[in-house]
């Protein structure tokens, strides 16, 4: 996974999500589920790349996003934002896309 940090809470790490060489939105992760931490030869080509083309503009990097929790994060998006929620659990994975309807500190309601 690549991506550049944005902000961090205790709990969550928001990235600006990186995927074949295009800036892919935003990325809301448990720090709890990162293992490691790198930068590749491949990953600075990719920077550069980035930088070259002007994909990597100021607006881009805007570190004003609040992250106390997953539903708080995404009820400050505004509605209809699409948005992708994963839940990779072991036992119970899902997988919802579609448009936030509604969000409050205890659920996110999704629009498929």
């Amino acid at each position: 996974m690549q991506g550049f940090p944005l902000a961090y809470s205790h709990q969550l790490l928001l990235l600006r999500y990186v995927h074949d060489f295009y800036l892919d939105g935003l990325l809301l992760v448990r720090r709890c589920d990162i293992t490691d931490s790198y930068c590749r030869q491949t990953d600075k080509f990719q920077r550069r790349l980035l930088e070259t083309e002007h994909k990597l503009k100021k607006g881009v990097f805007r570190n004003d996003h609040v992250i106390e929790n997953f539903t708080s994060f995404i009820g400050r998006l505004g509605p209809k934002k699409i948005v992708i929620i994963e839940n990779e659990s072991r036992n119970n994975s899902q997988f919802y896309i579609g448009l936030v309807a509604s969000a409050d500190t205890e659920s996110v309601h999704v629009q498929e």
